[in-house]
């Protein structure tokens, strides 16, 4: 029995670290949008855009709701994180996510008319000034010699590898079906209305959605009889299915229900004949998840129904014990971002069991520690 738990937690340990981490390959000469940072003065609104290398870029306005988009092209990494609760100017956030493959989308989200507007660079900086006395910026303002090198930069990340040199043709032939399409100005919105933003992807938790999760782990509980008629520790597999909504861009409450399974095998303690013990936990918990980067550090509280079961050998005066308890359990963990919305992740459970059984207590009380998979589905 124990052997067939063994092969369960080699199993999913190979799957946990099959899986490919973003951000491990191409280390060198990443594009990277490293920061956005946002001034308010004069009855302004200044944003900068802080990259490593300037790269192309187009902006443009969209309706229903008013929202001033940036797409920036070749981007690979993006540290910069999304503000909120902004409130000048009628300009309430700004949002950060991938459009596509090659193209990272900054949107800027108002809640009357956007006000004039102005796009300029430095180096490698982007600068999107709000209000004031400017005009409207009609076109990009990157000078002939910028161009140039940003071109020779995609020439160089075209030769990385055969994949990156089919998304660039992609976009070059975008570019030239759509080359009489000018950034968008205030006065010109119609050309904005075939584009939407509904497929802009914000940073993964941050949608509402439904997961589900496998996992394995090792339990060691207090009572020292169960020690003395099984083992210092059992080991434990999970699955959950629960519901993710979000709190704030960084902040995600995840309602679920667990059931793990744990069987272990003993011998008693004078005639050594063999005996089995059988839990079956079902829990509903809580969980609270916050936004570092690509980790998200959560903390859970559950009340759960534990069903037990323990087999005696044939001769015993009964052949087995059977019931129920109610009991409660605190978890730490970390989920990991792997790709898309795939997620690996250490937890650590503290849980609480006292069962009574033939006036004799026994305490199922004690640590779990295990690693788990689980895949969310946005809605």
């Amino acid at each position: 029995m124990r052997l067939r738990y063994v092969f369960f937690i080699l199993v999913t340990l190979c799957i946990l670290f099959y899986v490919p981490v973003e951000g491990k390959t191409q280390e060198n000469n990443i594009i990277e949008l490293k920061s956005l940072k946002v001034d308010e003065a004069n009855n302004k609104l200044i944003f900068t855009l802080s990259l490593n290398e300037l790269v192309k870029y187009e902006f443009f306005t969209l309706t229903n709701p008013n929202r001033f988009v940036i797409d920036l092209y070749n981007v690979e990494k993006v540290s910069a994180q999304n503000i909120n609760d902004i409130d000048k100017l009628g300009c309430v956030g700004v949002r950060i996510g991938k459009f596509s493959p090659v193209i990272t989308r900054v949107v800027f989200d108002f809640k009357n008319n956007i006000p004039e507007f102005r796009v300029n660079t430095q180096n490698s900086t982007l600068i999107v000034a709000f209000g004031g006395e400017e005009a409207v910026q009609k076109e990009s303002p990157i000078a002939e010699h910028e161009k140039n090198e940003i071109d020779k930069n995609k020439e160089t990340i075209n030769q990385k590898s055969s994949n990156e040199q089919k998304e660039i043709r992609a976009v070059k032939k975008k570019e030239s079906i759509n080359k009489e399409i000018q950034p968008i100005s205030q006065s010109n919105l119609s050309l904005a209305k075939s584009r939407d933003l509904s497929t802009t992807s914000p940073l993964r938790l941050e949608k509402k959605g439904v997961f589900i999760s496998i996992g394995s782990g090792v339990a060691f509980f207090s009572d020292q009889n169960f020690k003395t008629l099984y083992n210092n520790y059992s080991f434990n597999g999970r699955g959950i299915l629960g519901y993710f909504f979000p709190l704030t861009t960084k902040e995600n409450l995840a309602i679920s229900v667990e059931v793990d399974y744990l069987n272990d095998k003993g011998k008693t303690s004078y005639t050594k004949e063999e005996i089995e013990l059988t839990l079956i936990p079902v829990i509903l918990k809580v969980s609270y998840l916050r936004q570092i980067s690509r980790f998200y550090p959560y903390i859970s509280l559950g009340a759960d129904y534990t069903y037990y079961r323990e087999e005696y050998p044939g001769d015993f005066p009964i052949t087995s014990t059977t019931g129920g308890k109610l009991g409660i359990n605190f978890e730490l963990g970390i989920l990991v971002r792997t790709i898309d919305n795939i997620y690996i992740y250490p937890y650590y459970k503290l849980k609480s069991l006292n069962i009574q059984e033939n006036e004799i207590n026994v305490n199922l009380s004690g640590n779990e520690i295990g690693l788990g998979l689980m895949f969310k589905i946005d809605l």
